[in-house]
């Protein structure tokens, strides 16, 4: 778990000032007022702590997030049964008929966390709708670590499709995404890491902000721990014991936020939710990107072809965070090096596609990157469109 954030040590005096009253009202018993000043306080400070959990107590004690524990309980009661829930629990909205999922994870190693990752999905899902496929994909993992066995007793215990996609060579993200998207159905496509965990509250709030707007391709959510988009992480206040944590912390974050968006210029594809009419467009990942830069590349193509890429405010879920290096077998210091060598190889494999002149010679950070300007260029970007990955049966097979 990642160390708690202690911003409101160096908070502004408007936020102190609103804290002290806030707690005042809430020692009094006006939970209303009280709300209404943390709720203020967390808009000028997403991550502040006292805030975040001074309301995150007052939902709670008020009992808003116990139907989905709840309902989780109830799941556990059941394990090794294939999961069904007759209820529809998504968004009551005319523009959400029962959607049906494609929900891509990709897993290199690490049993436990996969583990972890794979009973948050089955639940979630169960929780929400039936009408889903798993895409399951192992990327050469060790054999040691069982997780084709981990796979198939998934596959026993879920409703829904499950297909399993095995390589005997490393496709890491961008090989792995691109098999993903190619074996897709859905309506809409959730893409995950197995370092994380998600929640109904999470699905829910990505699939009704992607319903605002025609325009809107793809949507990601916040963590605690991002890839690309410090902005975005929010860290639970108080240490994160097990799922039923994480369940009341997303559904506290839903709460806070709601249905809100901003608008973002770069894809970090760390947990998105894709619509099928951007695949339809642009097909899947441009492959010679190897590791990394696969998905800022795919978010400039998919704003060159007319779509929006957001952030759903409210969409929480709990990432481990570099869940593909900790399940390796290598020195960490030794697999961080080998990782800044495979960036820089994939930056200057993008820097030749989008070009040399409008990018500096070395890879930094993604602050230096004018994706503003890349997405608005005049010049033509060859193979927008990425043609479907057939399986290569040589090293990739469909069990």
């Amino acid at each position: 778990m990642s160390e708690l954030m202690t911003s409101e040590q160096n908070a502004s005096p408007d936020s102190e000032s609103l804290l002290f009253k806030a707690d005042l009202y809430h020692q009094a018993g006006n939970l209303k007022e009280a709300t209404d000043l943390y709720r203020s306080i967390i808009e000028m400070d997403c991550n502040h702590t006292k805030a975040h959990k001074k309301l995150f107590d007052i939902k709670k004690n008020a009992g808003n997030y116990e139907r989905v524990v709840t309902a989780y309980n109830d799941f556990l009661t059941v394990p090794e049964k294939k999961t069904e829930n007759k209820e529809n629990n998504l968004p009551d909205n005319k523009k959400i008929t029962q959607p049906k999922f494609s929900v891509i994870i990709p897993v290199r190693n690490n049993k436990l966390l996969t583990l972890k990752c794979l009973r948050s999905v089955a639940f979630t899902f169960s929780f929400l709708t039936k009408d889903t496929e798993y895409i399951l994909i192992n990327d050469d993992s060790d054999p040691k670590h069982g997780i084709i066995d981990l796979f198939l007793k998934f596959r026993e215990q879920v409703k829904g499709a499950v297909k399993i996609i095995n390589s005997k060579k490393h496709l890491h993200y961008t090989g792995s995404f691109s098999y993903g998207l190619s074996q897709s159905t859905g309506d809409n496509i959730i893409f995950l890491s197995n370092d994380m965990m998600i929640t109904p509250e999470f699905v829910k709030t990505l699939l009704e902000v992607s319903a605002q707007d025609q325009q809107i391709g793809i949507v990601r959510g916040t963590s605690q721990y991002t890839d690309s988009h410090n902005e975005y992480i929010i860290v639970p206040p108080f240490p994160v014991l097990d799922y039923k944590d994480i369940l009341r912390f997303s559904a506290y974050i839903a709460d806070c936020y709601q249905y809100t968006r901003e608008e973002n210029n770069i894809l970090s594809g760390d947990a998105i939710l894709i619509k099928k009419a951007v695949v339809d467009k642009i097909g899947i990942l441009d492959t010679r990107f190897f590791g990394y830069f696969g998905d800022p590349d795919y978010g400039l193509r998919a704003q060159r072809a007319g779509f929006k890429l957001v952030c759903a405010k409210g969409a929480w879920l709990h990432h481990e965070g570099a869940g593909h290096i900790k399940g390796q077998s290598k020195e960490y210091t030794q697999l961080m090096s080998n990782r800044r060598d495979l960036v820089q190889a994939a930056y200057k494999q993008f820097r030749e596609k989008w070009g040399e002149k409008s990018l500096q010679p070395e890879y930094t950070d993604t602050t230096h990157i004018d994706f503003e300007a890349l997405k608005d260029q005049k010049e033509t970007i060859i193979d927008i469109y990425e043609n479907p990955a057939k399986l290569d049966y040589s090293h990739v097979e469909l069990l």
